[in-house]
């Protein structure tokens, strides 16, 4: 099972076959877990996620029922949906969530957040960039605008900030890295 967020949601069985919640809350519920793989998420803030802060009194049971979907949906080797305490946790390998095989295809390429922006490129003459492959595989898994059709606006606020800023250093460094874009001596 795989969750791609960066571009529509998408969710894609081992073999390919896509089984993406259609209903825009359970995409909201799938997506606020997955982007906090392997972390316990307080039922508040999924509610409020979910709901955007304008939660019905009956919330946390359509909550429970969201959440004994998208175990049914995740039947099946890879991830888990399980209560932890007061909250749910989504357990699995992070390269089943394509944001977080971006992150850390990022970080692996030495591209982090905060800190200065990549140096203008590396001097006449020397060996390449040995980031650059890690960095092209990271922007590759960019489908269009991350979340774009997650089902929460909040979730989006929350998420696309350090995304779009992890992006946009991948692709300077990437541009740094170019002759086409150095300029000539």
């Amino acid at each position: 099972m795989r969750i791609d967020l960066l571009g529509p949601v998408v969710v894609r069985r081992e073999d390919g076959t896509a089984v993406t919640p259609s209903a825009p809350k359970r995409r909201a519920l799938l997506s606020a877990l997955a982007v906090q793989l392997n972390r316990t998420v307080a039922t508040e803030e999924l509610i409020e996620l979910v709901w955007e802060g304008c939660a019905p009194p009956t919330a946390r049971a359509a909550l429970q029922g969201h959440v004994a979907a998208l175990r049914q949906l995740l039947d099946g080797p890879g991830l888990e949906l399980g209560t932890r305490g007061s909250g749910y946790l989504l357990a699995g390998e992070s390269d089943r969530v394509d944001v977080l095989r971006f992150g850390r295809l990022c970080e692996q390429a030495g591209v982090l957040l905060p800190g200065p922006a990549a140096p203008a490129g590396p001097p006449e003459g020397a060996p390449p960039d040995p980031g650059l492959p890690l960095l092209r595989a990271a922007l590759d898994l960019w489908r269009g605008p991350a979340l774009a059709d997650c089902g929460s606006a909040l979730l989006r606020e929350r998420t696309l900030p350090h995304l779009t800023d992890l992006r946009l250093r991948a692709l300077e460094r990437l541009a740094a890295a170019s002759p086409s874009t150095r300029s000539s001596s």
